[in-house]
């Protein structure tokens, strides 16, 4: 019955191909049996396929029908066989799971009744489809039988019933040769068996037959696997589906190089790992927690010679379970390395700076020397077991000097590192420190100055340099450092520069430029109500997904992230032009920039300075231009690669370089978690 069934739909497919471009749907007759049921059946014609209602022609051909209003499908049986159609979805079952086809028309409600593509109750049903083109009739005969023949010519590379999966698997796809090019995408997809709908887990360029698939643990069960051929516009072409078993036995493993990289080796898809490198010569164990499962990671090994270390690696699954990997034993041989930090070679010193020993091995004694380049005479600046010496330099310091650190380890051998030459400059310097250029100030702020001598005395020089006016703070001036309070007449652009007395002589620091502002500014501010958010993105996020196949449960949880729900939209400081910026990009957009905040440091200090950001005409504007970076620029096609996937996708978009911050991903997918919005990816056929 079984091969019946597939022949007679590819039959029928042909038929109806051929005969759905002439006609009108008033023009089409049935015949079922040798009965004409045209008037009670009214065959229509949509998407160039005729379809007719489901319950007249199964009941002309003795088959029972069921309809089920809660999942919304079609049971037709006819003795021990069976077919299950379901509303809006190609897919279609036979006796009870007992194989699936794909059909190119989805069955649909009109005017109550459920329509079918003819083929697929005839064919169900051991029945024949002819055409008789003279009088435009559509022949059913459950006498006759026809050839098997492939519903589409792409197919599983899979001769078994059902596909069996327990480890990252390659699919082999046969693709039609004219295909086979980069105008076409395969897809692979993860269905549930009950619901026929599921997500997409694997996609290539059609120059590709294979489609690696790398199962999530939570995968485990009877499903459906289902291989799409779509076009660069996401259109469907042809596909074919096939039952899968999924019974992931999970393996951990890696390989460690010569440069200590780690590379992960996990057969299934991992939501982060956690590595535990122990050096077995000494038993210390470093943890490194919440990892890219997808990429190297390089650890430096403590200590010099031959380093023994036991390495694990311990995945963890979408349901919080740990998988553990046996230790991965390794080796180091690192010679005895000791250097001088803090300070670089020709470099001039005018102030105290640490000095620090780098070294990899233990010692018990660290002293610092000090040698005079003219005169070659050399003295210990100090000696302590380990650790940092801060070097406060002096007048009788000045010249050219060599700096070097000697260290006693365990065994009582002495080493000594290179010399760093430095030159010791102690002419008095002046900087300004609390402000610094382009900041923007509206009120009282405490800006101090520093110095490597005692100054005699210290004033500060306001300019503005919108009218030339200048003035000298100097009253309250404590430690060199005092309270700015602006006032009306130094609004605008100004300056200010510190000069000091020491003997007889002034010092004067560089000119820093700055801005006082007294008027009304702005911060950001909601887009929506943070409640309506949700629904308002990722609206967006589906029709991007659509076209783009980029997942939406990401997009969706970026933006949440990056505009905390929406309620820290960028305006304009100073206009309050509301940027509609959704990403906090910075730049130009379509509807030219606003200023906002961002952070600067100068002399050591952390400020806020005037920015610009891109501010667009609408949301919609700011989430296309998002999109557009992510698909454009070079530096993310790791992320295209995978951006179907949420979890492959918030690792990889971190690895090109979109955030800084370890944590971004492991963010995206708690939230993705926490607010279900992997649910935004889930397709049907």
């Amino acid at each position: 019955m079984k091969k019946n069934i597939i022949a007679l739909i590819m039959v029928l497919s042909f038929y109806i191909f051929v005969f759905s471009f002439s006609f009108a749907s008033s023009d089409v007759n049935l015949v079922v049996n040798g009965k004409d049921i045209t008037d009670l059946s009214n065959p229509v014609i949509k998407d160039d396929r005729t379809l007719i209602p489901v319950r007249f022609v199964s009941e002309e051909l003795g088959a029972e029908v069921i309809w089920n209003n809660d999942d919304r499908t079609v049971l037709i049986k006819k003795n021990d066989e069976s077919m299950l159609l379901k509303i809006d979805s190609k897919i279609v079952n036979y006796n009870n799971n007992d194989f699936y086809q794909v059909s190119d028309v989805a069955p649909i409600i009109i005017n109550d009744r459920t329509y079918v593509p003819v083929r697929l109750v005839s064919n169900g049903l051991g029945a024949y489809i002819d055409w008789d083109n003279n009088t435009r009739t559509v022949v059913v005969d459950s006498e006759r039988k026809s050839e098997i023949k492939p519903f589409y010519e792409i197919s599983f590379n899979e001769t078994n019933k059902l596909i069996y999966v327990s480890s990252e698997k390659d699919i082999e796809i046969n693709i039609p040769k004219e295909y086979q090019n980069e105008n076409y995408n395969l897809k692979l997809f993860l269905f549930d068996r009950d619901s026929y709908s599921g997500y997409i887990v694997s996609k290539e360029k059609a120059t590709k037959d294979i489609l690696k698939y790398k199962p999530k643990v939570e995968d485990d069960g009877e499903k459906i696997f289902i291989v799409g051929l779509f076009d660069n516009d996401n259109n469907w072409v042809m596909g074919d589906i096939k039952k899968a078993f999924i019974n992931v036995i999970p393996k951990i493993g890696g390989e460690v190089d010569k440069n200590c990289s780690i590379t992960p080796e996990i057969n299934f898809l991992a939501k982060y790992i956690d590595y535990e490198i122990k050096n077995l010569n000494t038993g210390n164990v470093t943890t490194i927690e919440k990892r890219d499962p997808y990429d190297k990671y390089k650890f430096t090994p403590s200590g010099a010679g031959t380093i023994n270390y036991a390495i694990t690696i311990k995945a963890s699954d979408f349901s919080g379970n740990e998988y553990i990997s046996d230790e991965i034993m390794f080796q180091t041989y690192l010679i005895k390395e000791l250097e001088l930090v803090g300070i670089n070679n020709n470099m001039t010193i005018s102030k105290s700076d640490n000095l620090l020993a780098k070294r990899n091995f233990d010692v018990l004694e660290t002293t610092y020397y000090i040698k005079d380049e003219k005169t070659g005479v050399e003295e210990v600046l100090a000696t302590i077991p380990y650790g940092s010496y801060e070097w406060n330099p002096t007048k009788e310091d000045e010249g050219n000097k060599l700096l070097k650190v000697s260290v006693i380890d365990t065994k009582g051998i002495r080493h000594d590192s290179d010399y760093v030459k430095v030159a010791v400059d102690f002419s008095p310097y002046l900087k300004i420190k609390g402000i610094g250029p382009k900041q923007v100030i509206s009120k009282e702020t405490k800006i101090s100055s520093e110095s490597n001598v005692e100054l005699d005395n210290l004033y500060f020089v306001l300019k503005n340099n919108d009218n030339g006016d200048k003035r000298i703070l100097s009253s309250g001036i404590i430690d060199g450092s005092f309270m700015y309070i602006p006032n009306e007449n130094d609004e605008g652009n100004v300056s200010i520069t510190a000069y000091g007395v020491y003997n007889g002589e002034i010092i004067k620091s560089d000119t820093v430029d700055f801005k006082v502002y007294f008027g009304e500014t702005y911060g950001p501010k909601p887009i929506i109500k943070k409640d309506e958010f949700l629904e308002f993105v990722s609206k967006m996020a589906i029709e991007s997904y659509e076209k783009t196949d980029m997942s939406a449960a990401l997009q969706t949880a970026q933006a949440i992230l990056e505009s905390g729900w929406g309620q820290s939209v960028p305006v304009d400081k100073y206009s309050n032009k509301f940027s509609y910026n959704l990403f906090g990009i910075k730049g130009t957009g379509t509807d030219g920039s606003v200023i906002s905040n961002t952070w600067e440091v100068y002399n050591g200090v952390v400020y806020r300075i005037d920015d610009y950001f891109r501010a667009y005409n609408n949301a919609f504007e700011s989430w296309k231009d998002h999109k557009r970076i992510l698909l454009e620029l070079s530096r993310y096609q790791i992320f295209r690669d995978v951006m179907y996937n949420d979890t492959l996708g918030a690792w990889s978009i971190r690895r090109a370089g979109y955030a800084t911050d370890p944590k971004y991903p492991i963010k995206l997918m708690d939230i993705i978690e926490r607010y279900n919005l992997k649910e935004l990816d889930k397709v049907d056929l």
